[in-house]
């Protein structure tokens, strides 16, 4: 089979676990996605790499994602620096501004909330947490199909750990991946933290008090 075959199937197959996923979450009821989104910044929030961390990148939720905004206030509230997605629109390249919880955002690309202005990260130990449209049991992700985040995800591996968050209805055994796609170090769910390698595990587990699933 031709590479542009494989290619192919590969599109196609990261097209349906993303209807699957979608379907799944609006399944889900708004005070459960509330209940949810709580406990995942709650497991963040208890973990070593928050504790540690001079500066959060996150971002700000879409309507089928998981929101973090409890995890920003604390952030903020923290004096850590909190950072969000900003993709550029001709280049869909990806970087992350400075912004204050409450700050007005505006429209961004593909409907995306996004800073206005801002600066960007520095070097300091970071809590880095990236949103997916589906997971798995390996740290396999598959994004909105422009590989924005896969192709920032070596500069965000270099500030600190890569966390995906996601529900457990958007996991499943194996999701489908090609050569250009990134895998995250941990996972967080409604249900606990998966670490994926060495450096998750010791950030994300010691003292999460949360079940190692």
């Amino acid at each position: 089979m031709s590479g542009s075959s494989e290619g192919e199937r590969c599109v196609a197959a990261k097209h349906v676990f993303r209807v699957r996923s979608r379907h799944a979450v609006a399944l889900l009821s708004a005070s459960r996605r509330r209940s949810y989104d709580e406990a995942i910044c709650q497991a963040l929030l208890g973990s070593e790499a928050y504790r540690l961390s001079r500066q959060v990148l996150a971002y700000v939720a879409l309507a089928d994602e998981v929101s973090l905004r409890p995890l920003l206030e604390r952030a903020e509230g923290a004096g850590k620096s909190v950072y969000l997605p900003v993709t550029d629109a001709s280049t869909w390249q990806l970087s992350f501004r400075s912004w204050n919880v409450g700050q007005p955002l505006v429209d961004g690309v593909a409907g995306t909330r996004t800073p206005e202005g801002g600066t960007g990260p520095g070097e300091a130990p970071s809590l880095v947490i990236v949103p997916g449209r589906a997971f798995d049991g390996r740290g396999g992700r598959v994004g909105r199909g422009r590989g924005c985040y896969d192709r920032c995800m070596p500069f965000l591996e270099g500030l600190g750990v890569v966390v995906g968050v996601a529900y457990e209805a958007q996991l499943s055994p194996i999701v489908p991946v090609d050569r250009g796609d990134r895998s995250v170090e941990a996972l967080v769910t409604e249900s606990g933290i998966r670490a994926f390698s060495e450096r998750a595990r010791a950030s994300l587990l010691p003292g999460s008090g949360l079940m190692r699933l």
